[in-house]
């Protein structure tokens, strides 16, 4: 009897840890901005390596770029990334999911500024089984507390990235 109840104490702890994120999202219209300085790198430089990583970070065909303006120092476009996951039930739940976003990049001599809008979580489409003949991918608008920490932690690193790769472009290079 002593491991029975264990058992469920344990089932518990974990369905009640999977839940605690499960509350409605706070300000999830909100953009999330992030500003970093490029400090020596000049807008076009800037500009001409956020392209590139563009290119090579979004191969995906849902990824659309939606306006490119060298002068302002403007790229803006639709994407999505994995969403990240913590835990055994948050990973088994939302695992395979993606967020999915649109990206405003604006540029300045030693400035650079991410905006994220438009924020969706997307949910893969299900192969169908002995009762069910599957469903397409689904894709909604931000809800859940859990999907907005996650959308937040995928793209602070996306942005990150994005820095870290204008400043490897933009590094003197030896040759290959």
């Amino acid at each position: 009897m002593k491991n029975r109840n264990k058992l469920f104490y344990a089932f518990a702890v974990i369905f009640l840890t999977g839940c605690a994120g499960m509350g409605e999202a706070i300000d999830r219209n909100k953009p999330i901005e992030m500003v970093f300085g490029l400090p020596g790198i000049t807008k076009e430089q800037a500009f001409s390596a956020t392209r590139a990583w563009v290119a090579e970070t979004f191969v995906s065909s849902k990824t659309v770029t939606d306006d490119t303006d060298k002068e302002a120092g403007r790229i803006i476009l639709k994407g999505r990334v994995p969403r990240p996951c913590e835990g055994a039930m948050d990973c088994m739940t939302y695992g395979s999911n993606l967020i999915g976003f649109t990206l405003r990049v604006d540029i300045k001599d030693g400035k650079l500024k991410t905006t994220y809008t438009n924020l969706t979580t997307i949910s893969p489409p299900t192969r169908g089984g002995l009762t069910t003949l599957g469903s397409p991918e689904q894709e909604n608008s931000i809800f859940m507390q859990n999907d907005q920490t996650a959308a937040q932690k995928a793209l602070k690193t996306l942005s990150e990235q994005l820095v870290v790769s204008i400043k490897k472009e933009t590094s003197p290079q030896k040759d290959f």
